[in-house]
């Protein structure tokens, strides 16, 4: 059995970038974005020479993180669907769903068929549970906002979309220190209380993502599968080149999502170059421990290190 150290963030609403438009939001806050919002409150607190340490200790997989999914903080939490159960689930509910609970996913992962579980199974809100389990609440919500061009007198009516969380819910990271001798995790808490009181994902500024409370720090076991021959992402991964190869003829699911974003303001506000990485749930074979790579985004990083659990196919 696998310890995870999880953070509890208690956010009420947040939004999450999922395209190049604020009209759409993502019930996940991807782990690429997290891991830009923690380098930024690395550089506030310590510089930008610990944050290319930050950076470098990523690049050698001492530290891994996870996507952040709502949950139901000291309750239900939520994780990927692994992809490779896809096809079933369409079988028998309408529409895929976004995510599963944390006990629908253990019975997964250990070989468990979506036809063995039916009957057992509810689908609330986009998320699969066992039947006898409270729902993590969480609806979208849209604010429809206007901009007012003084030098052209013109006006521009768009929309912002946003999750809001209900009561004693949040997001949920899970990460793993894979070097004690490499990462502080006092840094790492310092750290982690500086983004969740500046803020998690988008358009913090008007108050989305932030929390007057400090992040709950706790711990979530998974019982991995031994024999396993593949493993599912609870993160965004971009492979490496030699990861490619090895799938290559070889069964995998996943699919694939865009990721963009800009920089800072102090590195320029300029728009990230895109890249493509495998989304949350994606399943692979077993190639390498700590499979993935931070993409290069022209003089930054994107984090693509896969978070890896080992799954029956």
């Amino acid at each position: 059995m696998s310890i995870h150290k999880a953070v509890y963030f208690r956010v009420e609403k947040y939004h999450a970038g999922e395209s190049w438009s604020l009209e759409d939001s993502s019930p996940i806050i991807h782990s690429d974005t997290f891991f830009g919002g923690l380098a930024w409150s690395y550089r506030e607190l310590y510089g930008n020479d610990e944050v290319g340490a930050f950076i470098e200790i990523c690049k050698r997989r001492a530290l891994l993180f996870s996507s952040l999914y709502p949950c139901k903080i000291g309750g239900t939490s939520l994780y990927p669907l692994p992809l490779n159960f896809s096809i079933d689930i369409r079988g028998l509910f309408k529409g895929r769903p976004w995510a599963v609970s944390g006990e629908v996913f253990r019975k997964l992962i250990r070989g468990t068929s979506i036809k063995e579980l039916r009957d057992s199974l509810k689908l609330h809100g986009g998320v699969l549970y066992i039947a006898d389990e409270e729902p993590v609440e969480l609806r979208v919500m849209k604010s429809y906002k206007n901009v007012r061009d003084r030098l052209m007198g013109s006006t521009d009516l768009w929309r912002l979309s946003y999750y809001v969380l209900g009561d004693g819910c949040g997001l949920r990271l899970l990460y793993r220190v894979i070097e004690p001798k490499e990462v502080s995790e006092k840094r790492l808490m310092s750290a982690l209380r500086l983004l969740s009181e500046n803020g998690l994902g988008g358009e913090r500024s008007i108050g989305l993502g932030g929390s007057s409370e400090p992040p709950i720090i706790g711990e979530e076991s998974i019982e991995e599968p031994k024999d396993a021959e593949l493993f599912t992402t609870l993160s965004l991964y971009h492979p490496t080149r030699d990861e490619v190869e090895k799938y290559a003829d070889r069964e995998i699911y996943y699919e694939l999502v865009e990721r963009g974003g800009f920089r800072d303001y102090r590195a320029g506000g300029r728009r990230n170059r895109a890249v493509r990485m495998f989304r949350e749930g994606s399943v692979f074979p077993a190639v390498s421990e700590y499979p993935g790579s931070m993409a290069d985004v022209g003089g930054a990083y994107k984090y693509g290190i896969a978070y890896p659990v080992r799954v029956i196919a």
